[in-house]
């Protein structure tokens, strides 16, 4: 995972000239800025790769001016599992607590091979693929 360009902007942040003027340490290391769309006294926008990293996991990331770096911000950054099935669409939303009860379940990223378990509450149910 990463290699994905990132927009950041950031409010209440020093007026900045250029990429170098932006430091981002992302998770401790700095990371490159290789574009600064705008920097105005009511915000600056500017854009990064982000970096590669062992997933799932959050990273903390600062940013701060070359030149002013008490005026810090700092967000986390949440890295999801791209390889993981997800459940994307489920129907019918609600049943009888009796069941019996059909429910469709669609997935992405789910490889038709596997073994599957299903469970409902505490219940174990029957699956077709």
């Amino acid at each position: 995972s990463g290699g994905a360009i990132l927009t950041v902007t950031m409010r209440d942040f020093s007026v900045v000239e250029s990429v170098q003027d932006v430091i981002v340490e992302w998770d401790g290391e700095p990371v490159e800025v290789f574009e600064l769309v705008q920097s105005t006294v009511a915000r600056t926008v500017f854009k990064l790769l982000v970096p590669s990293y062992e997933i799932p996991v959050q990273v903390a990331v600062d940013v701060f001016p070359a030149l002013a770096q008490n005026n810090r911000g700092t967000f986390d950054f949440q890295y999801l599992d791209d390889r993981a099935p997800e459940i994307v669409d489920f129907a019918p939303p609600r049943g009888y607590a009796d069941g019996g009860w059909r429910v469709t379940v669609e997935l992405i990223r789910f490889d038709t091979g596997s073994a599957i378990t299903c469970v409902v509450g505490d219940t174990p149910v029957n699956v077709t693929v």
